[in-house]
């Protein structure tokens, strides 16, 4: 689900089409050259919207990540090779286990579903009041739910079994929400789950680990840090993938042109930012500190 690596784009025949995963942190300039130089067509799965706003691929994936979060916590808190070792949910008589979670998307609304049906006693954080509200609405259950305060936060993760951060991919980098002396506040034996480590800065002791390596232990908290959470589920997410990717496939496939698919189809203008070598999406030409051109004009669309 990754994008291609500057080099892999070099093994990429000149002015051919890119469907992928952009992940901008993970990219500088080299990258964008390199897309420049052999005048491709790449589509990023994070930057397609329907014409109502939908980003089908988005929640697609945070959906699978926030499930991919409760396998986890589950996975691990009972895990003998840990401190915690401990029921993830309610028994009567005992107290149930403690979620915290940083943002209110798709991927957090899903996890917490998931903990509630468990047991779990969940608050969720944002700075955003309409997703809160929103959240509120569609999870259909009271949940505890708040503006980031930090001591108000900083209580929270005190007493948290698990804190996982599970920020939207369009939220700007900024610095860290848990700082190294809020973690080192958390009970031994607690556990992070960053789903949101490959979008933004969110926890200060999160670095990136791997699927075969995927947790360390910083002040007794056991860290979970795997960017591109839905590919521990590797075949769920390429089912997700193919139900948005194969209908633009078979299009090409029956005789129509990337060039004509564009112009009629409005998601893949969203999701163009290079267009035969030309940068196209003001939110990647930011990043790179470059400039942008209109899509619609290199198709010689009418501008809407």
């Amino acid at each position: 689900m990754q994008s291609l690596t500057a080099d892999e784009i070099e093994l990429v025949k000149p002015k051919a089409t890119v469907f992928s995963a952009l992940t901008l942190k993970y990219h500088d300039c080299q990258y964008f050259r390199a897309l420049h130089e052999r005048k491709i067509t790449a589509v990023g799965y994070e930057f397609m919207a329907d014409s109502r706003g939908h980003h089908n691929f988005l929640r697609a994936m945070n959906s699978i990540a926030g499930n991919v979060g409760f396998m986890v916590a589950a996975e691990y808190l009972s895990n003998p090779g840990y401190a915690n070792r401990s029921m993830l949910g309610s028994v009567a008589g005992i107290p149930p286990t403690e979620v915290v979670i940083l943002g209110a998307g798709r991927s957090a609304e899903t996890a917490t579903k998931m903990f509630v049906a468990a047991g779990a006693n969940v608050k969720i954080f944002d700075n955003s009041i309409s997703r809160l509200n929103e959240i509120s609405q569609r999870l259909q259950t009271p949940v505890y739910t708040s503006v980031i305060y930090p001591e108000l936060l900083k209580k929270s993760i005190a007493s948290a079994d698990v804190l996982i951060a599970a920020f939207h991919s369009n939220e700007p980098d900024s610095q860290y929400i848990v700082s190294e002396n809020m973690v080192a506040s958390m009970k031994q034996g607690s556990l992070i789950i960053d789903i949101s480590i490959d979008l933004r800065n969110t926890i200060e002791t999160s670095r990136v680990t791997t699927i075969p390596d995927p947790v360390f232990v910083k002040h007794g908290v056991l860290h979970y840090c795997v960017p591109n959470m839905p590919a521990r589920v590797p075949k769920t997410a390429s089912m997700a993938i193919s139900n948005l990717l194969v209908p633009i496939l078979m299009r090409i496939a029956e005789g129509c042109s990337v060039n004509e698919l564009l112009a009629e189809n409005e998601e893949l203008q969203q999701g163009t930012y290079f267009f035969n070598g030309i940068l196209t999406n003001q939110t990647v030409a930011d990043y790179v500190g470059l400039s942008a051109k209109d899509l619609q004009i290199l198709l010689k669309l009418p501008l809407s």
